[in-house]
């Protein structure tokens, strides 16, 4: 996961490094992987072949950069009302899932009377039933209690 952040920071600096380097005359910015591919007094051509999914990274980081949600699909995997444990249970469930599944969003809520812990931002209810079985599968004791729910989930989002 890592990687593949440093992948797409690495590829936005080059991006916004070439809009600002362009002829401010230019009716289109062009897109960084023209820009590399174009054939210039100092190097040879190079054939970029872009995947569609990279143009999609750029997008979503950008409604990510403004704070947009859209609507989609978590687990949630603990919520009571118990005045006494029930803050404390869910700050230990977090903790417990985050442990074991660093590179997914868990959150914890509150909503009057309740605590919940939800995790992932999945785009389709397939995606969360995978990560149902996943939690499932690493959570037993908490299996009965786990279920998927639609949610706002960050665009761009761990999962």
């Amino acid at each position: 996961m890592a990687k593949y952040i440093s992948f797409v920071l690495v590829f936005s600096t080059i991006f916004v490094w070439n809009l600002t380097a362009q002829d401010p005359t230019a009716v289109l910015p062009k897109n960084v992987f023209e820009n590399l591919s174009e054939k210039d007094s100092l190097s040879a051509k190079i054939n970029f072949y872009q995947d569609k999914r990279i143009e999609q990274l750029f997008i979503d980081r950008q409604m990510l950069s403004k704070g947009e949600e859209v609507s989609g699909f978590r687990v949630q995997v603990f919520s009571s009302n118990v005045q006494q444990t029930a803050k404390s249970e869910a700050f230990r469930i977090k903790a417990l899932v985050e442990e074991t599944f660093p590179d997914i969003g868990v959150y914890e809520s509150y909503s009057s009377p309740f605590w919940k812990v939800r995790v992932g931002d999945c785009y389709t209810r397939e995606e969360a039933q995978e990560l149902l079985a996943e939690l499932k599968k690493d959570f037993p004791s908490l299996r009965r209690e786990m279920y998927i729910v639609s949610d706002k989930i960050t665009v761009g989002g761990f999962r």
